[in-house]
């Protein structure tokens, strides 16, 4: 049986582990509140993951005259985040609604706020990161035709590969190329 637990261990997602690049303000509430969760200390879970809803919010710079305006100005400055992500943010994060959560939607809270702490701290700059990766391959991969190059400046310019030429070369399926 002690395997089941470690594999069910093993099985949660990366998201819920709160990641170092996750500001730690942010972790600490999070933690606070899993270990309320974990004491049936569901008044002191509440107010723990409603504060790591605000504490997310001021780290991102969000200002609004209320939750919800907060919330959209959240979504517009995060434009992958999923929107069930948002709606639940919405519906649950706001810390003048001063009520205890069940158990379950307790959890649902904690889960889209490490979510949304994933998608913003950790999976946007991974994003990032590669784009700027490809980026860097992609203009080592340009190549200067010599001056004794007898091609055509169409030629030239499929060989290419700059962000403008790939925008505009057929998908493999319209080629007409074998295999491709």
């Amino acid at each position: 049986m002690g395997n089941t637990s470690e594999s069910a261990k093993a099985a949660v997602p990366a998201f819920l582990k709160l990641d170092d690049r996750v500001p730690a303000s942010l972790r600490e509430l999070l933690f606070e509140a899993d270990g309320c969760v974990a004491n049936g200390l569901m008044i002191g879970a509440t107010g723990c993951a409603q504060q790591a809803v605000e504490a997310l919010l001021k780290l991102e710079k969000i200002e609004g005259t209320s939750h919800e305006a907060r919330i959209r100005t959240l979504n517009e400055k995060t434009p992958g985040l999923p929107k069930l992500l948002i709606t639940v943010l919405m519906q649950l994060g706001d810390v003048t609604a001063n009520v205890k959560l069940p158990a379950n939607t307790l959890q649902l809270l904690l889960a889209t706020v490490k979510a949304v702490a994933y998608e913003i701290y950790v999976v946007a700059p991974e994003r990032s990161e590669r784009t700027e990766h490809i980026r860097r391959l992609l203009d080592s991969a340009e190549r200067k035709p010599s001056a004794g190059a007898t091609e055509t400046k169409a030629a030239t310019a499929e060989r290419k590969a700059t962000p403008a030429t790939l925008a505009t070369m057929a998908s493999p399926s319209t080629t007409g190329t074998p295999g491709l």
